[in-house]
């Protein structure tokens, strides 16, 4: 032999001594074994046939990279060794690196590779060597790498590397703790006043905020009252106080509704289904205080349109929307807390008179001043118009519900508006009277009542209290005590159709009239206005409300 030929031969054998290789096996164990679940053992490291042939060991790790930044998130060199990462959410590259040089081969599935380098082999499921993404479900798997001394799969076993990769369920957040609220006052017994008037048909009651419905207030309400009406929450302006500019009036209104308003009149939802009470529903569209709509001041800034007749058809398309969007969200919410019809009244439009205001086709029978009633006007159009798409939105929402004009002043004058909206074809079912200082006799109170019966259609006193001036007199408590009679009378006469009553607060720290400061509980409690006094002790009309109960 030459040296020409010697030479090569030695070359040959030197590197034969240094080739080797990886063997990347993924076994998916169990997609049901996460972290909390042991993990079946490894299998035992094999003997190796022949001891290696290089004196320089082939050392051999895992890396679990950030596919995006390439950054190395953990390194592990002990073999057996378990790591958690979430290979399903997040984008996650693992590699195999063979420290020293020599031959790698993978396996992974059906695939095989084969590099000749020291640097990290990067694989996923369909890999062919590049670094890409491992995507892995949740799971537990076990990678087993193996370096080789020799060429091919005939080589001879130099270093093995065993890693358990488990990838956890993805997690849910858990929810924000919500604030502790207060016991709820139990159902009561049914000898109260509220069982009496309920096993007699009638409605009692009283307009709340559910925030005040607990310890003694709680108690003595619901021994009171079968009914709720929300003294604030269910109104437009406060369950949507904002509305975006040019705002197109059929889209989706649901994340302009506030949430804490929402939230409140949900809550009177839930203590009326857990004690079988009633809701009146006040109200959908009409007046409130400054004449309130939806939005507010920002109503005007929500109107589109580029002539009137444009204007107004926005504002019948949104006052439609409006209508059954409030509707279909109180309903929906009742229906998951198992009471569908706990809502049993919709005042659908309030306050809608003023003997000053605009005319209708009814004479006599004139429209406060709003903000619909404008915008029909301005495009030459009946301004009644919006009390009449109200209803039919109302009765298109929901064909279960009583459907309520809430009216306070002229209540004669109503009686032919009442039934003009009937020989329309206006889907109302009846009459609510606020009530507010109501000083009919009994006769007189009954009388009008039939008329509006005499029509088809319910009544209720939907608004109660009756005010005195303070420093109250003995004389003027007289008086307050005949005039709850003959409303309580008058509405319980034969042939009336009137349902029962409400008042507008509880107890005399709740009342509330215009101008009024709302913080000065004891001013309000000083006009003596309720059937409660401050002290939640009945007054004598009470007791009398409960003898005529009883005489039904």
């Amino acid at each position: 032999m030459t040296d020409g030929g010697f030479v090569p031969l030695i070359i040959y054998l030197f590197l034969g001594l240094f080739i080797s290789a990886c063997n990347l096996e993924t076994e998916r164990i169990s997609g049901d074994e996460y972290l909390d679940t042991e993990l079946p053992p490894s299998d035992p490291l094999p003997n190796p046939v022949n001891p290696p042939l290089e004196t320089v060991p082939k050392v051999l790790s895992f890396q679990i990279l950030n596919s995006s930044t390439q950054a190395v998130i953990s390194k592990v060199t002990q073999s057996g060794s378990s790591i958690t990462e979430d290979f399903s959410t997040k984008p996650r590259t693992i590699c195999v690196t063979l420290e020293n040089a020599g031959s790698v081969r993978l396996k992974v599935g059906e695939s095989e590779s084969r590099i000749e380098s020291s640097a990290p082999f990067c694989v996923r499921g369909d890999s062919n060597g590049q670094a890409n993404q491992l995507s892995l479900p949740p799971g537990t798997y076990r990678m087993e790498a193996k370096a080789f001394s020799g060429v091919g799969a005939t080589g001879t076993e130099s270093a093995v590397m065993q890693l358990t990769v488990v990838v956890p369920l993805p997690v849910t957040p858990p929810e924000p703790p919500q604030p502790p609220q207060p016991p709820e006052p139990p159902v009561l017994p049914g000898n109260s006043l509220a069982a009496l008037a309920r096993s007699k048909g009638i409605m009692l009651g009283a307009a709340i905020q559910p925030g005040r419905l607990s310890g003694t207030y709680g108690t003595k309400f619901f021994e009171f009252a079968n009914t709720m009406t929300g003294e604030v929450d269910f109104k437009p302006q406060n369950l949507m106080p904002t509305l975006p500019a040019k705002m197109d009036p059929n889209r989706d209104l649901t994340s302009l509704y506030d949430s804490k308003t929402l939230g409140r009149a949900k809550k009177m939802i839930e203590m009326a289904c857990s004690r079988k009470m009633q809701i009146r529903g006040h109200f959908l569209a009409g007046a409130s205080g400054a004449h309130k709509v939806p939005g507010n001041d920002t109503f005007w800034n929500a109107v589109r349109g580029n002539s009137n007749a444009e204007k107004a058809d926005w504002a019948m398309a949104f006052l439609k929307n409006y209508v059954r969007t409030t509707m279909r969200i109180m309903k929906q919410y009742a229906v998951a807390k198992g009471c569908p019809n706990v809502i049993a009244h919709w005042d659908v439009v309030n306050e809608s008179f003023n003997q000053n205001g605009e005319n209708t086709d009814v004479p006599g029978y004139r429209l406060k001043w709003m903000p619909w009633g404008e915008l029909l006007k301005n495009a030459g159009r009946k301004p009644d118009e919006w009390i009449k798409t109200a209803f039919r939105a109302a009765r298109t929402e929901d064909p279960s519900v009583k459907l309520y004009l809430n009216e306070q002043f002229e209540l004669e004058k109503l009686i032919p508006y009442a039934q003009y909206l009937k020989q329309q074809g206006i889907p109302i079912d009846g009459i609510a009277f606020q009530a507010h200082g109501l000083n009919y006799s009994k006769v007189g109170l009954a009388n009008l009542l039939k008329a509006f019966a005499a029509l088809g259609l319910d009544t209720v006193l939907s608004e109660m209290d009756v005010a005195m001036t303070p420093p109250v007199s003995t004389s003027e408590r007289e008086t307050q005590i005949r005039r709850w009679k003959n409303n309580f009378e008058g509405c319980l006469s034969a042939g009336t159709r009137c349902k029962g009553f409400i008042t507008w607060g509880f107890r005399d720290n709740d009342y509330i009239s215009n101008g009024m400061d709302y913080r000065d509980s004891e001013l309000r409690a000083s006009y003596e206005a309720l059937l409660f006094d401050k002290n939640f002790t009945p007054k004598s009309p009470v007791n009398f409300l409960r003898d005529i109960l009883q005489a039904l």
